[in-house]
């Protein structure tokens, strides 16, 4: 391996120097081509030469001649390969230099080895004290050094490994190509100059790395040398594109997917110790599907290829006998072509790429509801974690990195009963992906039976949700909301036809579990939506509108509240986490911490007054406190069912002792939405735990009290509307008294829609 002193060390430019000799040989053959061919070989040409001594000379000249040809071509491949190597290694060495500098202005010395230490003469007193005296204090500065070694280190083995390529490709390109059945050829040498060679490292490095897998597919014998050679190629080739057309278009698509089956059968089953190195070589040949993909005419024809095979037998990594007991151990086309997938840098897949085999994979499995794909084996289980049992889902998780494409995918359009969204939430049978008679792992003796009704695979739905989120609120899954919304027309159609279908099927109370926690983000990005349909604003019908509302650029979903507080029920007691204290942070909390931002902002925009005509603006002030006091009591009502529903309690996502403090959750979330300045002082100034009031209210409820009359659970609506007369100044003026008591009226009437839709759920 080359080492770091030799590459700091080396002089490159020796690489373009040679390849100047050699063109200059490449010239020198053509002259001499052109007079062996005036000279020589004419003298078999003319019309009075015949008989046998002159049909053999003639061929031993043609194949001179071919060879000083040959000569010309090989020389100047040569060049081209010398002058690849010298961008290749001064692009390298650009990229250790600016390491190399970036550590030094960290106060590191890189000595010969490149080997990062701290500076003594970079260190103060006060720091030399504590590395004298602290653990932690020289644990950390050891850390750094060697963050530092390693990114030296790192730059070094890219180093070797195109280093290793030059070397492989100039080994090749001296090899004769023109053979016949005889080992000669047009040149009439067994080993004549090569009329075919290339100028590309990269060609050769894919050349061989096809020869190699066609024998691993052939079950011939690859040596450990040339399977680390395998893997090394694509560690340094699979975002070239030369290298990944070359060899995936040499392999095709139905090579590669039984190569990828054999490489798992070798890392799962038949050579566990070089596990590792199989898993590389996996990633590797994933990201060169990327990276050839961002090719169209690429990309068409392997989706092409993977129409033909996706729904064909290949066998699994195991062979006969699994994946269960008793099975013949086939899988089909996509289900090996997602597992590989998934084994890259899977935000690397462009976009209309991921997009087109989710359309491919939507149309083959569209007939069976999804079943096409059912087969004896749980997915993800721990022996068998290279294989994906739902190929759908898979391609939709691959998808969600791309919002925009999810976007186009997920619309519902003119036409929602035969959409994508309608298909993936009302009609696929997702119960029938995961194991019908067995679960299942390497060793098949240890294989458990289990006979009856298929369930739902408990990693169900996983990238169809995050595609969801993706699709709805135009960034990927988990991404910071910042201030919410705007949705463009495509986005808020599908959040609108999702909650009108969820709550259709099921009344909103059943929700998958796979959906609750992806859908609750999406949905805080819509906070103002939910804001305006909960508190009754006008544009909103009782039972919603039919279609999203749009205002300019801006669109809004526009469902009914009813199917709206069903459908954030549904999702309320999805867990997003837990807090440093181990209590669950559910979804809940994001959606309630949301809309108390938003209804801050919503007082914070209520008309000023100078204090002598306080009394001219009640009537602004009465509607604003209503309409948060309405949506704080929807939600009061929200949390009291969770805690009131037994299956809740049961698997204990909420209970009496739950405690959140938004102050402390608002720095765990990131879904949460920005507000202004005003409205945030407002909401840090209101530290009431909302389990308090959701509490109060089911003890009431508990107590058979009327919650219809009850003030139980107001009390942080109350602080939120005193925070904000307090920054007016009009907390004492009547006006604001009368705001207050509309807000209480408001709330109560909020929580007993909450409680009248839950009672209507199915």
């Amino acid at each position: 391996m080359l080492t770091y002193k030799e590459v700091t060390t080396t002089n490159f430019g020796h690489l373009t120097t040679t390849a100047d000799k050699w063109d200059e040989s490449a010239r020198e053959f053509k002259k001499a081509e052109t007079a062996y061919g005036e000279r020589v070989q004419k003298i078999t040409l003319g019309p009075d030469m015949s008989g046998l001594y002159v049909i053999a000379a003639h061929t031993n000249f043609t194949a001179t001649r071919y060879e000083y040809a040959a000569a010309q071509t090989q020389a100047q491949a040569i060049a081209k390969l010398l002058r690849d190597a010298h961008e290749q290694f001064t692009e390298l060495k650009g990229r250790l230099n600016n390491v190399v500098q970036a550590a030094r202005e960290d106060d590191m010395l890189i000595d010969e080895n490149g080997k990062a230490t701290r500076d003594p003469k970079t260190i103060t007193r006060g720091e030399q004290n504590e590395l004298s005296h602290l653990p932690e204090a020289q644990a950390a500065k050891r850390q750094r050094e060697e963050n530092w070694t390693k990114r030296i280190q790192d730059v070094v083995k890219a180093f070797d490994d195109a280093d290793q390529g030059v070397k492989l490709a100039l080994e090749a390109v001296v090899v004769d190509s023109n053979k016949d059945a005889f080992g000669k050829g047009n040149d009439e040498t067994l080993n004549g100059f090569n009329a075919g060679a290339k100028g590309d490292i990269e060609a050769y490095e894919a050349i061989n790395a096809t020869d190699i897998a066609t024998r691993i597919n052939n079950g011939e014998k690859v040596s450990a040398a040339e399977y680390a050679e395998f893997n090394r190629a694509f560690r340094d080739n699979n975002k070239d594109k030369t290298f990944t057309h070359t060899f995936l278009s040499g392999m095709g698509a139905e090579g590669t997917l039984k190569l990828a089956n054999r490489i798992d059968s070798l890392a799962y089953v038949k050579d566990k110790e070089n596990k590792g190195t199989y898993e590389s070589i996996k990633g590797g040949i994933a990201n060169s599907i990327a990276t050839a993909a961002t090719d169209p005419k690429f990309q068409a024809k392997w989706r092409a290829d993977m129409r033909s095979i996706g729904v064909k037998d290949f066998e699994g990594p195991t062979g006969p006998g699994t994946p269960a007991k008793g099975s013949d151990g086939k899988v089909l086309g996509y289900q090996v072509l997602m597992g590989l997938m998934e084994r890259g840098d899977t935000g690397k897949y462009a976009p209309d790429f991921v997009k087109g085999l989710a359309q491919d994979i939507y149309a083959a499995e569209k007939g069976s509801k999804g079943n096409i794909w059912d087969i004896n084996q749980a997915y993800n289980e721990k022996n068998s974690p290279w294989f994906v049992n739902d190929p759908l889902d898979s391609a939709l998780g691959l998808l969600s990195k791309h919002p925009d494409a999810s976007t186009d995918f997920l619309t519902p359009g003119t036409d929602p009963k035969n959409s994508a969204l309608n298909y993936l939430l009302r009609e696929r049978d997702w119960n029938g992906i995961v194991p019908e008679h067995s679960e299942w792992g390497a060793n098949t003796e240890t294989s458990r039976i289990t006979y009856g009704a298929p369930t739902e695979d408990g990693d169900a739905r996983v990238g169809f949700a995050a595609a969801l989120e993706a699709a709805t609120t135009g960034h990927q899954p988990g991404a910071p909301v910042g201030a919410p919304g705007p949705h463009s027309e495509m986005q808020a159609s599908i959040m609108h036809e999702t909650i009108k279908l969820l709550d259709q099927d099921s009344k909103g109370d059943s929700i998958p579990e796979g959906l609750k926690v992806p859908l609750g983000r999406a949905m805080t990005d819509y906070s103002e939506d939910l804001f305006s349909i909960l508190s009754g604003q006008p544009s909103h019908s009782p039972g919603g509108l039919p279609t999203i509302e749009r205002d300019g650029d801006q669109s809004r979903i526009a469902n009914g509240e009813q199917s709206l507080i069903r459908v954030m029920r549904g999702v309320s007691d999805g867990v997003l986490g837990k807090t440093s204290d181990g209590d669950p942070i559910l979804v809940f909390d994001a959606l309630y911490e949301a809309e108390k931002r938003i209804a801050a902002e919503h007082l914070a925009s209520a008309r000023n007054a100078p204090e002598h005509q306080v009394n001219n603006v009640v009537g602004d002030w009465n509607t604003k406190s209503r309409e948060v006091a309405s949506v704080m009591g929807t939600l009061t009502g929200i949390g009291s069912d969770m805690t009131l529903d037994v299956r809740d309690a049961q698997v204990g996502k909420i209970n009496d002792d739950a405690r959140y403090s938004y102050h402390v959750v608002g720095g765990v979330f990131n879904t949460i939405p920005v507000v202004g300045d005003a409205a945030q002082r407002m909401v840090d100034a209101v530290t009431y735990e909302w389990s308090k009031d959701v509490i109060a209210e089911k003890n009431d409820i508990a107590r058979a009290k009327d919650s219809s009359d009850s003030a139980s659970g107001l009390t942080g609506t109350n602080m939120l509307l005193q925070g904000w007369a307090e920054q007016r100044g009009v907390e004492n003026s009547e006006a604001f008294k009368n705001a207050r008591g509309e807000a209480d009226q408001s709330y109560k009437s909020g929580r007993e829609d909450a409680y009248t839709a839950l009672r209507t759920r199915s």
